[in-house]
């Protein structure tokens, strides 16, 4: 009887080790069972890892394709503000220029007025007619004066457009 247990506290440490190794046998598949998850979970992040790498990438990509158009856009848009304010320069020199203009026919128109109420020239144009009327030719209907204000007046007219 030599491989059997004789006493009872021999019995009862032989029912504890079994007792110990069924809760020792017991925590290691739960720990098994807890590092199979741990591994699962470990390759479910892996994969999600490896997706969001493949979308850092192509966003990398649209965020550097972005900002170049941006850069592109900011230099077109420096260039048309020069051109605007190069634009607003010119308009307002020729707004100048225009208003001396202005200036200048009204000047002149003034004058061919005072030429048109002078008395010499009434004389004058008198006898320009008169002679034209001698001569059988035509004679115009109006005065050469009159057509002046009124171009100059069309002009004048014309350019507060």
């Amino acid at each position: 009887m030599s491989g059997e247990p004789s006493t009872t506290a021999e019995l009862d440490r032989l029912d504890a080790a079994l007792l110990e190794q069924r809760r020792l046998a017991h925590l290691v598949r739960r720990r098994g069972d807890e590092l199979h998850e741990l591994q699962v979970a470990h390759a479910e992040l892996r994969v999600r890892e490896q997706h969001l790498a493949r979308l850092l990438d192509e966003n990398g990509e649209k965020l550097e394709a972005v900002s170049e158009a941006r850069r592109v856009l900011e230099q077109q848009l420096e260039g048309s503000t020069a051109l605007r304010d190069e634009l607003v320069a010119r308009i307002a020199s020729l707004e100048a220029e225009l208003a001396g203009l202005h200036g200048t026919i009204d000047a002149m128109a003034a004058d061919v007025r005072r030429a048109r109420d002078a008395r010499t020239w009434r004389w004058g144009h008198a006898l320009a007619r008169f002679a034209r009327a001698l001569t059988f030719r035509r004679g115009s209907r109006r005065s050469a004066l009159d057509a002046a204000l009124e171009r100059a007046a069309r002009i004048r007219g014309a350019g507060d457009r």
